[in-house]
């Protein structure tokens, strides 16, 4: 899934666990996987040329900001430190990691990366083996997937009744 899809589903997702949580650090969340491990690939990719299993370890756009051990990283740091924004975070990453699940049904969910990279390292000792040859095919993947344009409008639809929402409840309570 994509920027928007995960946004606008992820935090409508996460609204029924988060209603007195920070809206940004939800959205942060919905999104936080992606920010860690898309420029972690692609950077290791520009820097040394490589791709896919030719990166060791970072061998494709789900790695560690997808994997368990990120979600035990924020849980302990919210349970540990009492932290209400990291839990925030916490819920929007779980919505993050149920979408890609969701979105592996309609690609390729027998070899799906992102139960890889959940399972890391307990049941996999590596992560999934990017297949595109470069950001760009690995965009046009997506845009090639209806599922994925669909999701991304369902995903804008939201934010924009959210930012509906938003500015009505700031209009009324300026009155």
């Amino acid at each position: 899934m994509l920027f928007l899809g995960h946004l606008g589903i992820g935090y409508k997702c996460a609204s029924l666990f988060s209603k007195n949580l920070s809206k940004k650090w939800v959205f942060l969340g919905t999104v936080l996987p992606d920010l860690i491990d898309k420029p972690l690939y692609y950077g290791i990719c520009w820097i040394y040329g490589t791709r896919g299993a030719e990166n060791g370890l970072i061998s494709c756009t789900r790695t560690l900001g997808h994997s368990g051990l990120f979600i035990l990283l924020l849980c302990g740091i919210s349970i540990f430190k009492g932290s209400t924004k990291t839990f925030a975070c916490l819920i929007g990453v779980l919505t993050h990691l149920f979408l890609d699940i969701f979105g592996d049904r309609f690609d390729y969910f027998n070899n799906s990366s992102t139960i890889k990279a959940l399972l890391f390292p307990v049941f996999n000792q590596k992560f999934h083996i990017m297949l595109a040859a470069n950001i760009h095919t690995h965009a046009q993947h997506y845009a090639s997937h209806k599922i994925y344009f669909l999701a991304e409008l369902i995903g804008f639809i939201f934010l924009c009744h959210e930012y509906y929402l938003y500015k009505k409840s700031t209009r009324d309570f300026s009155h």
